[in-house]
């Protein structure tokens, strides 16, 4: 069986993190680093989640994206951006429903 992406598309890895701890994040984020993994997930069902991602994107700098998955409402998505997160995910939220929260938020920013 051919798993492959077709030619010409983009489909990064990602790694995907529930439930460690701060310990754990940073030998994981730098195993990563060093395996040349560009694109980590930390659930924000996680304990600590949004300091697990601000360490991680402290640990990573620009040379991995670091985002929350599990995002189930709009304070976790305020929790993640506001940790630093570079992407999202969620399970229950269309894509419609996060993207008009996108753009009200960003709205309110500018005032």
């Amino acid at each position: 069986m051919n798993v492959s992406p077709a030619p010409g598309s983009h489909r990064p890895v990602v790694g995907i993190l529930r439930g460690f701890d701060r310990q754990a994040v940073e030998a994981i984020v730098s195993a990563c680093l060093k395996g040349g993994l560009g694109h980590l997930e930390i659930t924000m069902n996680s304990p600590g989640a949004a300091g697990l991602i601000s360490l991680a994107r402290q640990r990573a700098g620009d040379r991995m994206q670091v985002g929350a998955g599990t995002v189930l409402n709009e304070r976790q998505l305020d929790e993640a951006l506001a940790a630093g997160a570079t992407f999202r995910s969620e399970e229950h939220t269309s894509e419609l429903q996060s993207l008009a929260y996108l753009v009200c938020r960003l709205l309110l920013e500018k005032k």
